[in-house]
């Protein structure tokens, strides 16, 4: 679509033919910025999470999570999980949980702040 018109010449004779380029280009970029990151799933193993992405499945025990950050826009629901150690993943892992966007947009996630505590529960109980 961004083809045809920048080679019909469309440009030249309607000014809002660029501004939509330019959105498209804009939006484009941020979207791929915002899933780039993502993995496939993350799924609840009790002491573990089961992470994949790309065919490849990691088991990631609780007391591997230093941090989990709720996403950084606005109803996002995005949720990323600081390691250490790093995983096959990498230090972050980043996924979007099931009904994890709200209405309001306002609030901690409820996944990440659950997450979190698990995550210090299992990292008190490893630590004794």
């Amino acid at each position: 679509m961004i083809l045809v018109v920048v080679l019909s010449g469309s440009l030249d004779t309607d000014p809002w033919g660029a501004v939509n380029l330019v959105f498209l280009l804009v939006f484009g970029v941020l979207l791929s910025r915002f899933t780039r990151t993502l993995v496939d799933s993350v799924n609840d193993g009790g002491d573990h999470l089961l992470v994949s992405r790309d065919g490849r499945v990691e088991r990631i025990p609780l007391e591997h999570i230093v941090d989990v950050e709720a996403g950084y826009l606005i109803n996002s629901g995005k949720v990323v999980l600081h390691l250490s150690p790093a995983s096959t993943f990498g230090q972050e892992i980043a996924f979007v949980p099931r009904y994890a966007l709200s209405l309001t947009g306002v609030g901690a996630s409820p996944i990440a702040q659950e997450l979190l505590r698990r995550a210090q529960a299992a990292r008190a109980k490893s630590a004794v």
